[in-house]
């Protein structure tokens, strides 16, 4: 083989590596979605893009919205919301996640980002679904122990002493909504 034929070839093979490595971050992403059986609020209905990181509610969805929970606890996630009413926030639990049953809704606390907490009381208010376009990036800082939201340039600290075990990324859709996950 030719000197030229040869490193044309070890460009394939390193341009293959890459795509399979993208493709397994996009899976290992797609896999991260958690679904709370019977207490979900029909995320079934969700559709979810690898191609391009969007996750949508379809506009003939019979429900008043749809969650999903990312399953990696993280102090900080950021989307895009591309058309439609979105919420988000985080989920605390109190106990470890155990992917093959439901999470008892006594055990969870849901943190949105217009103040509305969701939690054992059950006196459950609903959110605004105020967040409609722009990129939102939910962070939660070890030191102060708030939850800080942040759409375009406005930026509002939201819960103050939350803890940060089991911080789970949570995103509520209304019907006709799609967003990108940063």
């Amino acid at each position: 083989m030719t000197k030229e034929l040869i490193n044309e070839v070890n460009n394939l093979k390193q341009q293959i590596e890459l795509l399979k490595k993208e493709m397994k971050d996009q899976s290992l992403i797609t896999r991260q979605m958690l679904w709370f059986g019977d207490y979900s609020f029909y995320s079934e209905h969700l559709v979810f893009d690898k191609t391009t990181l969007t996750i949508s509610c379809p506009k003939n969805v019979k429900v008043s919205y749809c969650n999903i929970i990312l399953y990696i606890p993280i102090k900080k996630f950021t989307v895009r919301v591309l058309n439609g009413n979105v919420c988000i926030g985080f989920v605390t639990v109190k106990e470890p996640i155990d992917l093959n049953r439901a999470v008892k809704p006594s055990l969870l606390h849901v943190l949105y980002y217009d103040g509305v907490y969701m939690g054992d009381d059950r006196s459950l208010q609903r959110s605004s679904f105020g967040l409609q376009d722009g990129v939102i990036t939910v962070s939660y800082n070890e030191k102060t122990k708030f939850i800080t939201f942040q759409c375009n340039d406005v930026e509002e600290k939201g819960f103050k002493g939350v803890e940060e075990n089991n911080l789970y990324p949570l995103l509520s859709f209304k019907p006709d909504t799609v967003v990108q996950v940063l």
